[in-house]
C-alpha cells in the first residue's frame, strides 16, 4: 500500500528503537544504583572548647587512656586573666560531664568541676596566671547513639587584666612585608571573637602605612601573632582613581595557613585591600596600605 514501511524496514527500524530503550533503561538503573550506593559515614561527634584563643576541638582519648604528651597539645592563649573557656559538643548535647584543670606543673592535684544537669553550660573561668592542662570527661548526646569520651585542652593565662573598656582581645594585626620591609595595616570592619566593628571610611592615602617595593616581588600577608587564616584576598587599585576598577593579585579558600603571598603589581602607586578569615572561627577582618613599586633596576 502507497506509504506503508516494508517489513524489513520496520523491523531494524524497531531493533534500533529498542536498543535505544533498553540503553536508557539501563542508563536509568544505573543511575539509580550509583545514587543508592550508601554514603560515607558521618564523623562522630566531638567537643569543642571556645575562648579568646577561638574554638578548638579537643584532644580526644578514651576514659581509661593515659594523658596524652603535652607536646601533643597546642597551648591556647587565653589572653587576660579571668578569661572564661566554655565547652561545647559539636552535635546534641554535653551532659553528664565532669571537667578537671590541672595546674602545671603540679598535674597530680586537678581542680575538678562537674555537672550532670543537661541544662547547665560546661565553663570554668581561669583567674590566675599559669598554664593549665584540662581534661573534660563527658557523654555527648546527638541525634542517635550516645559518645562517652575524654577530650584534653592546654590553655596558658598570662598576667594580663582585661581592660575595663573591652570584652576580649583586639582583632590581630594584619601585616605586609616585602623583603624587609614591614607594615602593619590600617584595620578596617570585620568581627572578631563575636565582637563587630565598621570603619565606615578609609583614611586618605597619605595616611595609609606605606610599603615600598619593585615590580614583580614577592609579597607577604600575615597576622601579628603568628596565628593562621583559613582565607584570604588581596587586591589593589589604582591611588587617586576612586572609579577604577580594582585588580585581584590573590585569593584562597579553605586552605590554612600563616602566610599568604602574592607578586607584586607592575610600578604604580597603589591602595592594598586585604581580607583575611581567621582560623579557629574567630571571624574575619579587612585591612588597608599603600603600596609604592618602583621599576625594577635589573642585574
Amino acid at each position: 500500500m502507497p506509504g506503508e514501511v516494508p517489513f524489513a524496514h520496520r523491523s531494524r527500524r524497531s531493533v534500533a528503537l529498542g536498543a535505544v530503550v533498553a540503553l536508557a533503561l539501563v542508563a536509568l538503573w544505573t543511575g539509580r544504583g550509583a545514587a543508592a550506593d550508601p554514603s560515607p559515614e558521618p564523623e562522630a561527634p566531638t567537643v569543642y572548647a571556645q575562648g579568646p584563643f577561638g574554638r578548638v576541638e579537643g584532644y580526644p582519648a578514651g576514659l581509661d587512656d593515659p594523658q596524652p604528651d603535652l607536646v601533643d597539645l597546642p597551648v591556647l592563649d587565653a589572653w587576660a586573666r579571668g578569661a572564661t573557656v566554655e565547652f561545647r559538643p559539636s552535635d546534641g548535647t554535653l551532659s553528664p560531664w565532669h571537667l578537671s584543670v590541672f595546674p602545671e606543673p603540679d598535674i597530680d592535684v586537678p581542680t575538678t568541676y562537674q555537672l550532670t544537669d543537661s541544662d547547665g553550660d560546661a565553663s570554668v573561668s581561669l583567674q590566675e596566671p599559669g598554664i593549665y592542662l584540662l581534661r573534660m570527661d563527658g557523654t555527648v548526646r546527638p541525634d542517635g547513639d550516645a559518645l562517652e569520651g575524654t577530650w584534653w585542652w592546654r590553655v596558658a593565662v598570662p598576667y594580663r587584666d582585661f581592660p575595663p573598656d573591652e570584652h576580649g582581645p583586639p582583632p590581630p594585626a594584619i601585616r605586609l612585608a616585602s623583603g624587609d620591609r614591614i607594615v602593619s595595616l590600617e584595620q578596617g570592619s570585620g568581627c572578631f571573637l563575636g565582637t563587630c566593628g565598621d570603619i565606615g571610611g578609609i583614611s586618605p592615602p597619605d595616611l595609609l602605612p606605606t610599603i615600598t617595593t619593585i615590580e614583580h616581588a614577592p609579597l607577604s600577608v600575615t597576622l601579628e601573632d603568628g596565628s593562621g587564616v583559613v582565607g584570604w584576598s588581596v587586591g589593589i587599585s589604582p591611588v587617586g582613581e576612586d572609579d577604577a576598577a580594582g585588580t585581584l593579585l590573590g585569593q584562597a579558600r579553605d586552605t590554612w595557613t600563616s602566610a599568604a603571598w602574592v607578586e607584586a603589581p607592575p610600578r604604580g602607586d597603589w591602595l592594598v585591600t586585604t581580607s583575611v578569615t581567621f582560623d579557629r572561627d574567630r571571624g574575619s577582618f579587612d585591612g588597608y596600605g599603600r603600596l609604592i613599586v618602583e621599576e625594577d633596576p635589573g642585574p
